[in-house]
């Protein structure tokens, strides 16, 4: 399977807006963070060997497009709705080195989205946090 099926990422769709919802209605604000991947020039055979176990039938050469597609429902959502947009897979400038495999973080990269998080949510105190329309509204903490 190259792509995944429409019907899985209405159910993304309507889980996330489910949580949201429900941070909403108990005084919280949400906050929705991208997913950054990275298939790493040294290890890219083990790399794809390891998506392919992401979600079984899809090919591996296909989940960064998928993944990406996902990460598109999350952007989508905070341009309408309460939640804040915490675009890690766009605004920070990830290296091999911050990845200990393609979709999990080695300490390095654990250190670097911290940062990126804490500039978020420390935005969002002062009421300038996240991205609107794709436009980052403060530092990325890099």
């Amino acid at each position: 399977m190259l792509k995944l099926p429409a019907a899985a990422l209405e159910t993304f769709d309507r889980n996330v807006r489910s949580f949201v919802a429900i941070a909403v209605a108990g005084g919280s604000r949400a906050v929705l963070v991208t997913q950054p991947l990275r298939v790493r020039s040294g290890t890219a055979e083990a790399d794809r060997a390891y998506l392919a176990q992401w979600l079984l039938g899809l090919d591996p050469t296909a989940v960064p497009a998928q993944l990406e597609r996902l990460n598109s429902v999350r952007r989508e959502l905070t341009t309408a709705g309460p939640a804040v947009l915490a675009d890690a897979a766009r605004d920070v400038a990830w290296s091999d080195t911050d990845f200990g495999d393609p979709m999990h973080f080695s300490g390095d990269g654990s250190a670097r989205m911290a940062r990126f998080m804490a500039d978020i949510v420390e935005g969002i105190s002062h009421g300038s946090g996240g991205t609107e329309n794709g436009s980052r509204q403060q530092s990325s903490g890099r």
